[in-house]
């Protein structure tokens, strides 16, 4: 599993959860997170780092999710532990019930 923070890869959330606590500025307030995400550059973030996770089948499997969840969380200085069961969001947002996320699907979901 590779994660993506701030430009740099990192193979664990722990090594993200470093780079975060030696840069980070305290987190966010749920209003901050609310007014990145109705950012219009958001959504493209959101679907650039679902590229670099799905890979060629434009899919993400679990793992995969799990890799642009932490992103995603470690872009807004949320720990990813905050999004409670991530197994559970998987499966609620398969909305086509094939075992993947499609990009809207994953989108939704980030939203």
């Amino acid at each position: 599993m590779v994660y993506i923070y701030d430009g740099q890869r990192y193979e664990t959330m722990e090594e993200v959860r470093a780079a975060m606590s030696g840069t980070a500025p305290p987190p966010p307030s749920p209003q901050e997170v609310s007014q990145v995400m109705a950012d219009g550059d958001f959504s493209s973030r959101v679907a650039k780092l679902f590229a670099q996770y799905a890979g060629a089948d434009s899919v993400l499997s679990f793992p995969e999710m799990l890799g642009l969840c932490g992103s995603v969380c470690a872009s807004l200085g949320i720990d990813v532990d905050s999004l409670g069961d991530l197994q559970y969001l998987f499966k609620r947002y398969d909305f086509s019930k094939d075992g993947s996320l499609q990009l809207p699907e994953a989108t939704a979901m980030v939203e």
